[in-house]
């Protein structure tokens, strides 16, 4: 419940947004942050309109110019993305001229962001911050590292994309996955490994599943 509290205090300090009943779980802005998000550029908000005001689902609709693509369609000048305009659903509240590091899904045709996806205001981008996104737009690091310093995946990145083999780690540096990737998808076997609560404790295979071009063809439960 304490990392749960501190998380939320982190993004409050991150981002200028206006909280009302949300929380979410994750470890920070890491390689792995930006691997399971399709968009992430820095951007400053031109416009912003409000979708289906007064119903459950209304939106804020967010014009960006975008100033730098870490990853996604480095052509586009301008991108749309959309959150939620209640609080309580993790949406996101940002004045125009801000200026941010957009972290974005793709939905059916809308680009979504949200509390949880972890934006950052450009005041607040770090060194371990911009040097992540430099690393992962260059593609010269094989072994990543979060802001404790404690690695949480060996593994290459070509074309914005992850390329060969790559063993992924927990928050905590144990062994989680391990197997390859093609094009950026998961392919051929890959391993997954019970979690553990000590260093010195062995890594105990959980399941194995065959992928082809990132779809599961097999699983095995051991």
């Amino acid at each position: 419940m304490q990392n749960l509290k501190t998380i939320v205090l982190v993004l409050a300090f991150i981002s200028p947004i206006y909280l009302q009943a949300c929380s979410c779980a994750g470890g920070g802005v890491d390689i792995m942050h930006i691997l399971q998000h399709d968009l992430v550029f820095k951007g400053t908000v031109v416009q912003k309109e409000i979708l289906k005001e007064g119903a459950i689902d209304a939106s804020f609709e967010y014009t960006f110019d975008v100033e730098e693509w870490v990853k996604g369609d480095k052509k586009k000048k301008q991108v749309k993305v959309l959150s939620p305009t209640s609080g309580s659903m993790c949406g996101v509240n940002y004045d125009v001229g801000a200026s941010l590091y957009i972290f974005s899904h793709k939905y059916k045709d809308t680009n979504q962001t949200g509390l949880c996806n972890m934006n950052t205001s450009t005041n607040y981008a770090d060194a371990y911050f911009l040097k992540l996104m430099e690393q992962y737009k260059k593609g010269q690091s094989t072994t990543w590292f979060n802001r404790a310093d404690i690695k949480i995946a060996e593994g290459k990145i070509a074309k914005g994309k992850q390329k060969y083999y790559w063993k992924i780690n927990d928050r905590r540096g144990f062994l989680e996955s391990e197997g390859k990737y093609k094009k950026g998808k998961k392919h051929g076997v890959w391993k997954y490994y019970k979690e553990k609560t000590a260093a010195k404790e062995e890594d105990v295979l959980a399941s194995t599943v065959t992928y082809k071009r990132g779809k599961e063809i097999s699983k095995t439960i051991n």
